[in-house]
């Protein structure tokens, strides 16, 4: 039940004098936990980035995009710690496309076939041909 208490969703849950909340609260991906252990190459799966920046309209979607680059940059810094450890890092996100599928709220259950038929379509393309990765302070947080 902890690692579904999301902050903002759900509220913590108490085991013994303990409060736990998910882990994704800290990090989206946990990739720093990787550094140092002499892999040659990870593959990440990060719904949460996107490196694709744009400007929403609706004010709901421009919080989730403010959000979204903050988790972005935090992945980031934490590819740059793993790959100065000599492992070769590719992480796999949301494009504009997909962001258009999952829209302003990640837990919209009803766009859920939309989000999953898109991203077979453009994770296929991306893997195809990764696009380097930029800068983690290449992101603002202006949606």
């Amino acid at each position: 039940m902890a690692s579904c208490a999301i902050p903002g969703w759900y509220q913590p849950v108490v085991i013994g004098d303990h409060r736990y909340i998910d882990g994704g609260a800290w990090s989206s991906t946990n990739l720093d936990l990787l550094a140092g252990e002499g892999l040659d190459e990870i593959f990440v799966l990060a719904p949460q980035v996107s490196f694709d920046q744009d400007s929403p309209t609706q004010w709901t979607t421009r919080l989730e995009r403010q959000w979204r680059n903050r988790v972005t940059r935090k992945v980031v810094r934490e590819v740059e710690t793993v790959h100065h450890q000599g492992t070769e890092v590719t992480v796999l996100g949301p494009g504009p496309a997909d962001l258009e599928a999952i829209g302003g709220n990640l837990m919209d259950l009803s766009r859920r076939p939309a989000v999953i038929e898109t991203s077979l379509r453009t994770s296929a393309l991306a893997l195809r041909d990764p696009a380097p990765l930029p800068n983690g302070d290449d992101f603002s947080d202006v949606g």
